[in-house]
């Protein structure tokens, strides 16, 4: 029996060849021609969990993560998946990496406010995972729900969506970690855009996401998180942010959902300074998003799995279902976008032109 690293390497080997490793024969699950160039892949790995996230550091290379504690490899670009490890009672929330070894993965640490367990870090390209939550200095960390890779130094993670709301950075690559309270802005945090070492959003909710208060909040720094600036509160009542991306410096685009979602994302063309909400569903949760240009782009559901699509910028949208709801888009490039959810099962969906 292949160890977790033989297989790994094998697979690596066979990726750069142009090979699969694990290749699934089962049918198709998604012939309609109708997802424009949407697609499930026959290669997902068979979890009864939904997988949180998905990153790439390449076309090739990358990993997803589930929050049954799952982490897979891929080496060809999602035609197969290596299983390389399991945390049990972990729920893996976001995961990064900074290079083809060094990643960390945030733990949602569902219904535990204890902190202790928030960030794992791996330097074996996710074979194992060390639980280096010891490293944050500040105030307590209990769990994270966005990671955001700057570059091999510089790391930013946030959380939760439901409390409390911290910001966690590294400028060492991970040596030490240093949180902040954001509790004075916001009320929990869910993901994170940087342009650069400095220069970011963050987005998440202000309110009480149990009770049906919460409204959506866009929060921008310029100094790698010493200090912020609000730059949009909703006055939606019982709807917050989910993820958020930019397709160059001015246009962004960040999803919405909430008790009392109306199906709406939030939209700047000023490079943030002001952004408009615009409704685009009846009252749908929205979460992973992805845009390959200012124009043109896909909104997933949960748990449904139906996907809004535009290609003039937000201003008329069509819908389509493909399988269960997607949490994260990972745009790698304008003609290639993966993205990871599922419901009651894990599912991996892959876009090309």
């Amino acid at each position: 029996m292949k160890s977790p690293l033989l297989q790994l390497c094998l697979c690596t080997l066979l990726g750069l060849l142009g090979l699969g490793c694990n290749k699934t024969d089962s049918p198709a699950k998604n012939p309609d021609t109708g997802t424009e160039g949407w697609k499930i892949l026959n290669s997902t790995p068979q979890s009864n969990a939904r997988f949180d996230d998905i990153f790439f550091i390449n076309e090739f290379s990358g990993w997803i993560c589930s929050s049954a504690g799952e982490v897979y490899h891929t080496s060809d670009g999602g035609n197969s998946w290596t299983f390389l490890a399991k945390k049990d009672s972990i729920w893996f929330r976001c995961i990064g990496f900074a290079n083809a070894q060094k990643g960390w993965i945030g733990n949602l640490n569902h219904g535990n406010n204890l902190p202790g367990k928030a960030l794992f870090e791996t330097t074996d390209s996710g074979l194992t995972w060390s639980n280096i939550s010891g490293r944050i200095q500040g105030v307590p960390v209990p769990a994270l729900c966005g990671i955001w890779v700057v570059n091999e130094n510089t790391v930013f993670a946030l959380g939760r969506w439901s409390g409390p709301a911290v910001f966690v950075k590294t400028l060492d690559s991970g040596t030490t970690w240093i949180s902040t309270d954001m509790s004075s802005l916001a009320s929990g945090l869910v993901d994170a855009y940087f342009f650069n070492e400095n220069e970011g959003f963050v987005v998440g909710t202000k309110g009480d996401v149990s009770d049906g208060t919460s409204q959506s909040i866009i929060l921008f720094t310029d100094d790698a998180g010493q200090t912020w600036q609000s730059k949009y509160l909703g006055d939606h009542i019982g709807e917050f942010c989910w993820k958020i991306q930019f397709v160059g410096r001015d246009v962004g685009y960040v999803s919405t959902e909430g008790a009392n979602a109306e199906g709406a994302i939030i939209k700047t063309i000023d490079g943030g300074q002001s952004w408009t909400r615009i409704k685009i569903g009846d009252k749908v949760q929205l979460e992973g998003i992805g845009f390959i240009s200012p124009d043109r782009g896909w909104v997933g559901c949960s748990p449904t799995g139906d996907i809004y699509s535009t290609s003039d910028g937000g201003q008329s949208w069509r819908k389509f279902n493909l399988g269960k709801g997607i949490n994260r888009m990972r745009v790698i490039n304008s003609k290639l976008i993966f993205a990871s959810g599922g419901d009651l099962g894990a599912q991996v969906y892959k876009w090309t032109p």
